[in-house]
């Protein structure tokens, strides 16, 4: 799914569903991730079974920016 580094995104109307693949050993099931001081903004998504909808860093890279806004996480498995 999205992942920015070196620059600005704005991600909208997006439709992040990972639900498909929740047992697949080895999955990335993030969503929406800004490293290396990337900036998202982030509006009307809609994540769906996605375990980390956003994530500024990863391993050891610089963090980066991330705003939401009007935008839904919802867990497939519990209907929350």
């Amino acid at each position: 799914m999205p992942r920015m580094r070196f620059g600005n995104a704005h991600v909208f109307n997006l439709l992040a569903d990972s639900s498909a693949g929740r047992d697949c050993f080895g999955l990335s099931r993030s969503g929406v991730v800004a490293t290396s001081a990337a900036a998202v903004r982030v509006d009307n998504a809609w994540f769906s079974g996605v375990q980390t909808p956003v994530s500024i860093q990863i391993a050891g890279e610089t963090p980066g920016r991330i705003l939401v806004s009007r935008s839904i996480n919802y867990d497939p498995a519990t209907g929350v």
